[in-house]
């Protein structure tokens, strides 16, 4: 017996999903844990891509660590399970975690003078030596707590500005969330595999132009100088598995309408790229 959609239906049931409620949250579900931990995962990609921009160091190019720096040891442990992802995000081949970010960075801070200028007087001068003198402690407090209170004056969020400023060599960046610590030493290695990232993003725009479909297996031939081809064929594996390739080989190609030409950086080649279908 065949039923149809309304037979299979309780019979007080909405005829359309438009015509259901929002279902009511469980706050019983909620891990408040992990959603400060991927806020904070967020400020981490935030940090380390600006940091990468200042270097002028593409995303493909691949870097060897990240360290993270919190003192907060339940925080860094809620974050390690999300280190596959912060990793992909960034091109990082490692994370690493610290706790005591006095190592990487200086944390001073400043009275907002526009705002409390004129209200605080000759009381200015004093209270801004008092706030320089306190340690970093008391001014990561006054971020969690809003508040801090100096004499006889106490002080909101708006009224104090804090300053984050990376230690001499130590390739921080910071802000009230974390501070990451990136090493954008490059290499030779590094290097060739950011061009061979190059080259599967390349292959994946022809792929696109050509209409092929997503599983369609290839072949490729390359023709280029022997600089590149030295750069590309440590990873021929890692391309080929991106891009489905069954078959790879340098050699001198038809410079005509069926076959590609690519730059990647001071690179220049020609690609062919034929389905096996």
């Amino acid at each position: 017996k065949i039923l149809n959609k309304h037979q299979l239906l309780p019979s007080d049931a909405p005829t359309s999903v438009h015509m259901h409620s929002y279902p009511e949250p469980r706050i019983t579900s909620q891990n408040t844990k992990l959603e400060r931990a991927v806020g904070v995962m967020q400020s981490i990609l935030l940090l380390a891509r600006g940091m990468r921009n200042d270097c002028k160091i593409k995303i493909k190019i691949p870097l060897r660590s990240l360290t993270i720096v919190h003192s907060d040891l339940d925080l860094i442990d809620t974050l390690k399970p999300l280190a596959p992802i912060i990793q992909r995000e960034l091109n990082v081949k490692a994370i690493h975690y610290d706790y005591d970010d006095s190592k990487f960075i200086r944390i001073t801070a400043k009275l907002n003078a526009p705002k409390l200028g004129r209200k605080l007087g000759k009381d200015f001068p004093l209270l801004q030596q008092q706030l320089a003198s306190l340690s970093a402690e008391s001014l990561k407090s006054f971020e969690c707590n809003k508040s801090l209170t100096i004499g006889e004056y106490n002080f909101i969020e708006e009224d104090i500005l804090i300053f984050r400023e990376p230690l001499d060599q130590s390739n921080a960046a910071s802000n009230a969330d974390i501070t990451v610590v990136l090493d954008t030493t490059l290499d030779e290695q590094l290097l060739a595999e950011g061009v061979a990232r190059e080259m599967i993003n390349r292959i994946q725009k022809i792929r696109k132009a050509m209409d092929f479909q997503v599983d369609d297996r290839i072949n490729i031939c390359l023709d280029c100088n022997d600089q590149l081809a030295a750069v590309i064929k440590p990873h021929v594996a890692m391309i080929q598995k991106e891009t489905l390739c069954n078959h790879w080989a340098f050699q001198a190609i038809a410079h005509d309408d069926t076959t590609h030409a690519i730059t990647i950086d001071d690179y220049h080649a020609r690609i062919e790229i034929v389905t096996t279908c």
